[in-house]
């Protein structure tokens, strides 16, 4: 088994049985400025300090990888919806400082079968840097 990356429980990886990616990936650096209005001149920028980093990616789910798509759709929501902040990982690098949140979620539902059952789902995934 090639382990491609992680965040937290979830394991980006590629065997002979299965196939777990990730493709897409972006990573947005965040800085904080504020604006100074002056009377009849433009205004004035100051740079405050960093914002917090976001990366997203997307991750198919297929069961013709070796993959239930179901239950690692689920999986994703609990993660998201528990709050939980892990490192991301990819290629053996940690990217930013400390550990991510899941900000938010969006699946598609790309393939069902004729008894209903999901086969293939892509899920957008953004993350979110927590500093401390």
């Amino acid at each position: 088994m090639a382990v491609i990356g992680t965040y937290g429980p979830l394991v980006f990886q590629v065997s002979s049985d299965k196939i777990q990616t990730i493709a897409d990936v972006e990573r947005d650096n965040k800085e904080r400025w504020h604006n100074h209005e002056l009377d009849g001149l433009k205004p004035v920028p100051e740079y405050i300090g960093p914002g917090l980093d976001e990366m997203s990616f997307t991750i198919e789910f297929s069961a013709f990888l070796g993959v239930n798509p179901l239950n690692e759709m689920d999986r994703l929501v609990r993660m998201s919806r528990n709050g939980e902040k892990h490192p991301l990982v990819i290629g053996g690098k940690g990217f930013g400082f400390k550990k991510w949140y899941i900000e938010s979620v969006g699946q598609t539902i790309e393939e069902i079968d004729n008894k209903g059952r999901i086969l293939t789902v892509k899920s957008k995934v953004k993350l979110v840097e927590d500093p401390w």
